[in-house]
């Protein structure tokens, strides 16, 4: 009978017997397959096939609260980026940093895309992670509007 094992007992293994490397470098390679596989054309064209103008009708929330040096809202619950971070699953782009310009610039591309219309930004008052991250986001969302 094969051994059932979780997600993060996983990881915590493969950690531990130094298979960082390897994993990290395998989840990039699946992580562009992913990127490129995806249906973004689809999406947008079923979206178009029920609303006229769905930029007027879909609102995409955006949370710029994470980072990577250090890890940012990526630990929370106990976890340990890169490779176990807090969240159902793993981002196409990996731990990112919401402040990175290269990261951004994708993010905008695929709720362009996807025919999304309004951005929504998590702000956490004057001073926050968000806050010192609203003004590069709402730069780079502005230019791909």
């Amino acid at each position: 009978m094969p051994m059932l094992i979780d997600r993060r007992s996983f990881f915590d293994c493969a950690l531990t017997l130094g298979g960082a490397s390897l994993l990290s470098s395998r989840l990039a390679a699946r992580q562009t397959r992913e990127i490129e596989n995806f249906p973004w054309v689809s999406t947008r064209e079923s979206l178009l096939a029920r609303f006229d103008d769905p930029r007027r009708h879909f609102v995409f929330e955006y949370y710029p609260w994470y980072g990577n040096d250090p890890f940012n809202h990526w630990q929370q619950w106990g976890r340990v980026p890169p490779a176990d971070l807090a969240g159902s699953s793993m981002p196409l782009l990996g731990a990112y940093d919401s402040r990175a310009i290269a990261v951004l610039e994708q993010h905008a591309r695929w709720i362009a895309d996807s025919g999304v219309g309004v951005v929504d930004l998590s702000w956490w008052g004057v001073g926050s992670y968000t806050d010192r991250a609203i003004s590069t986001v709402m730069d780079v969302m502005h230019a791909h509007d």
